[in-house]
């Protein structure tokens, strides 16, 4: 209780020196790993020196937005974010089947669900990351299943493993070691995609900003 307080402490001094310059002066962004990594830190680059000093803190996708309420300033999440926050839908995001150059695959630009399953060497994160649960989620739909030759719980070690011929990794970050990406296609030829979502405090003090 005494450190929930001591942070709501410095939440209160932090938004009243805000106030009191006139305009926002640290920012406190929430994201996953790879939401950082990807979208966060290449759009905070873009900032000027003029912008709120960002600190960027990671997070697991499930109960993301209760940091809203912990002193979080901003979340991008791949999930909608409770009704009471104010948000808005800031990216769509293609979910990528990754092969080495050599596969098979290399020379093609997309791949479909019940190729995916076919797959010997399915290469797939853990069930705690978004991306592997709209994957999980598009094969049932389709009322197929999958059963990964590994499952890893981290997106650089997938691809690292991919690039080393040993078979397909799905996910949403951006290609890493030379791999070749192909979009996932449903059975209506549809690409899979997953939604990032900001969300805020209606009552922040700086919502407009954000």
């Amino acid at each position: 209780m005494a450190r929930r307080l001591l942070r709501q402490a410095e939440d209160v001094s932090t938004a009243a020196r805000g106030v009191a310059a006139g305009r926002l002066q640290h920012v406190r962004l929430v994201a996953p790993g790879t939401t950082r990594d990807d979208v966060l830190a290449p759009w905070v680059a873009t900032w000027g020196a003029d912008a709120p000093l960002p600190r960027i803190d990671e997070a697991q996708v499930d109960g993301i937005y209760q940091t809203l309420r912990r002193g979080a300033d901003l979340v991008v999440a791949p999930v909608a974010p409770p009704r009471d926050f104010a948000s808005s839908i800031v990216a769509e995001l293609g979910l990528w089947a990754y092969v080495a150059p050599t596969h098979p695959w290399a020379s093609r630009e997309g791949v479909d669900l019940t190729e995916l399953a076919a797959e010997a060497d399915l290469l797939l994160l853990e069930r705690s990351f978004h991306a592997r649960r709209i994957f999980d989620a598009s094969m049932n739909a389709a009322g197929l299943g999958v059963e990964p030759t590994a499952q890893f719980g981290s997106p650089v070690v997938a691809q690292a493993v991919a690039a080393s011929a040993r078979g397909v990794c799905v996910l949403t970050d951006d290609p890493r070691f030379g791999l070749v990406p192909l979009a996932i296609h449903d059975d209506d030829g549809r690409a899979l995609t997953v939604r990032l979502h900001a969300a805020w405090q209606r009552g922040h003090h700086a919502a407009a900003t954000l």
